[in-house]
């Protein structure tokens, strides 16, 4: 079995700002010190047809207060209910000033952090932790599913994240 490793094939921008044809290279924020977007990232298998969609709020701080403070979007970033005005964070990347292709290297490491891995869902979970992932409630629901198959070897808690890197995988 191969290993197999993400890489971003596109990402779109809708937001204030966008392209007609929502593309990344084409937003352009009014202040790029005070802007937020959704993006919508689309990682596949290195070398393949094909990906899944991630999706993420990129912005300045500033712009998340206001858009917090007005409550006109309080929605999309927590459920009012349970969590209040809470935000949890991994959907949402912050950026002191809109620069694209900072944005687009943020993207690279992470998709090598996340990688290799035995297959696709494996990438995509861990992918997961940083960005909202559209089949993450699948994953869930199979882990939920197999109970006690996925637990840590002994002495993993606490490692660094080099030394968790699965050592069935080839480099």
């Amino acid at each position: 079995m191969s290993a197999v490793r993400a890489e971003v094939k596109q990402i779109q921008a809708q937001g204030e700002g966008e392209a007609e044809d929502r593309s990344l290279q084409g937003y352009s924020p009014c202040d790029p010190e005070d802007f937020g977007f959704d993006a919508w990232v689309y990682i596949g298998i290195e070398g393949e047809e094909g990906s899944d969609l991630f999706d993420l709020v990129v912005c300045s701080p500033s712009w998340l207060a206001r858009e917090l403070s007005s409550g006109r979007s309080l929605a999309r970033f927590t459920d009012e209910e349970e969590l209040g005005s809470v935000v949890l964070g991994p959907e949402v990347w912050y950026m002191p000033r809109w620069d694209r292709t900072g944005f687009e290297e943020a993207l690279r490491p992470l998709c090598s952090r996340c990688s290799p891995a035995p297959g696709w869902s494996s990438v995509a979970s861990r992918l997961g932790r940083y960005l909202a992932w559209e089949y993450d409630y699948k994953y869930d629901e199979y882990v939920d599913a197999h109970p006690g198959q996925f637990r840590l070897p002994r002495g993993w808690a606490g490692r660094s994240w080099k030394q968790q890197q699965w050592s069935t995988v080839p480099a």
